[in-house]
């Protein structure tokens, strides 16, 4: 499938920029790392947006993630 070369699936996202899979999900969350969704629990990541994170810096410090990342409410 054309779609699995041109992105990464949740795991595949985190082990990459080494984060946990729970903030490649929030990440996708916010906007900050486009999705195509193809079921429910069928998620890829774009592997372009994977690979423009690994290049450049967050654009925030990790100390701040409390207060960017605040729970929520659904």
């Amino acid at each position: 499938m054309d779609i699995e070369r041109r992105s990464y699936s949740y795991e595949q996202a985190a082990k990459v920029l080494g984060k946990s899979r729970r903030t490649i999900r929030r990440w996708a969350d916010y906007g900050i790392i486009p999705v195509v969704k193809v079921t429910q629990r069928t998620v890829f990541v774009c592997r372009d947006a994977v690979e423009n994170l690994m290049r450049s810096p967050l654009p925030w410090a990790e100390e701040d993630d409390r207060v960017i990342w605040p729970k929520r409410r659904g």
